[in-house]
């Protein structure tokens, strides 16, 4: 009970940064997770096809039992008539004394058991060209995880700095409800001594009911924020934990050459891979119309002559020489004849397949190029926002300390004060939200000129 209370108030006092998140994500986030896997099963089919560089070996036995023996002759099937009329003398002389049978049957019960192996010599480069396949599909998979990872850390950054958004917004409407307190208090005590009028306290409430509406909902957004936080970066959730602070620092981007930034990117490399994997396509496919060549050795043991009735009788031959040991070695030479005119399509077909991976290689060129001077373009604009809204807070504050000095003065009304509340609430969200936005369109064009984070 010691061991559980302790780990519940740490885990409650816990104080999550955003490298934290970003660690944890590494070792829970599904799509992070998922990532990996496709890379272990590439690498298990990379394994499959080296196993084709070996022999095939395979074991087999059979056992039958036929209805009918599958070899039967009486001396009526002989087509040499002196030969019948000899066997015909000699049987009528001894059937009756040794009751020899008038026909011979074999092969109505048997076994059949062997071993084999079947060494590819060439195969018009299926099996080389199909590991180099698989090895491409390890670079593809390994690249794959570079774009998840990349995405699930981004989505930790957005996810994490809603909730210092929030949080912030929250802090400065608690702020401003305590003003709005202190002038109620102000405007209440100047109602009853008929200072002031009815409908000025009711402006006032009216505006903290519209904060305390705020407040609901901020908290509400807080919570879901929290849990999609938790959910990504795979911690159970839990509306203690706290998140760093949000220091004042302006992100500032620096700019790179964007094709040589386009040209790291994994989407980028993911282009490329293709292009790769359907010319090795295109090899495999010729590599069916080519002969291919294969030597088999094979090894067994076969017994044809009643193997489960060793005691029958009048067997004509010697079951010890159907009993027997064999190998023989064989070699299998196949040079396919119409797959030709199939093979010429696939061809044909492969190299529309590249054309198009091509063009959509120049395509997509052109399009991160643009995302990437997009995100540059938004990153420098919200880094000027940042110093605008921080000009427009300065001046929404002391705005505000007028309206309150005014106020007391009788220089101005209660709608002065709420409206300069007003102005300074919307200042001071319009900053939170600037500085949340410099960060993250920064955080974004790095992700986006560079290969790895």
């Amino acid at each position: 009970m010691a061991v559980g209370l302790l780990g519940v108030l740490s885990l409650s006092s816990q104080i999550l940064s955003l490298d934290s998140c970003f660690a944890m994500a590494r070792r829970n986030c599904y799509a992070i997770k998922t990532a990996k896997l496709d890379v272990e099963e590439a690498q298990e089919v990379k394994s499959q096809a080296f196993t084709k560089y070996f022999p095939q070996v395979a074991i087999s036995a059979m056992g039958y039992n036929a209805f009918d023996p599958l070899i039967e002759m009486k001396i009526e099937d002989l087509t040499n008539s002196k030969a019948r009329d000899f066997l015909n003398e000699v049987y009528e002389k001894l059937s009756i004394k040794v009751n020899l049978p008038n026909s011979i049957s074999l092969m109505s019960q048997g076994i059949v058991a062997q071993i084999g192996a079947v060494q590819p010599i060439y195969m018009g480069g299926r099996i080389v060209n199909g590991n180099r396949l698989a090895k491409v599909g390890i670079e593809a998979a390994k690249t794959k995880q570079l774009v998840a990872e990349r995405d699930a850390l981004l989505a930790v950054e957005e996810s994490y700095w809603l909730i210092v958004d929030l949080e912030a917004k929250r802090l400065t409407i608690e702020a401003v409800q305590k003003l709005l307190d202190t002038v109620h208090n102000i405007v209440g005590t100047a109602v009853k001594a008929g200072l002031a009028v009815q409908n000025d306290l009711l402006e006032i409430e009216l505006r903290q009911n519209e904060l305390s509406a705020q407040t609901i909902r901020l908290n509400n957004g807080i919570s879901l924020a929290r849990q999609a936080l938790c959910q990504v970066i795979g911690m159970p959730y839990n509306e203690k934990i706290q998140l760093e602070e949000m220091d004042g620092i302006v992100a500032s981007a620096k700019m790179v050459d964007t094709k040589t930034a386009v040209a790291s990117r994994p989407e980028y490399s993911l282009l490329e891979i293709q292009i790769k994997a359907e010319k090795l396509k295109r090899k495999m496919a010729l590599a069916e119309a080519l002969p291919s060549i294969l030597i088999g050795v094979t090894y067994g043991y076969a017994n044809y002559v009643s193997p489960f009735d060793p005691s029958a009788k009048y067997q004509f031959v010697d079951i010890d020489q159907k009993r027997f040991m064999n190998g023989m070695v064989g070699l299998t030479v196949t040079v396919p004849v119409t797959g030709w005119w199939e093979t010429s399509h696939k061809l044909k077909q492969s190299d529309i397949k590249i054309k198009k991976a091509e063009l959509q290689k120049t395509e997509y060129a052109e399009k991160l190029e643009l995302q990437t001077t997009q995100a540059f373009n938004s990153a420098i604009e919200a880094e000027a926002l940042v110093k605008q809204y921080e000009s427009s807070v300065v001046k929404a504050t002391e705005n505000l300390r007028l309206a309150r000095l005014n106020y007391k003065s009788g220089l101005q009304t209660v709608t002065d004060i709420l409206q300069a509340q007003a102005l300074y609430l919307q200042a001071q969200n319009n900053l939170i939200d600037s500085r949340i936005e410099n960060r993250m369109a920064v955080k974004k064009y790095e992700a986006f000129t560079k290969a790895e984070r």
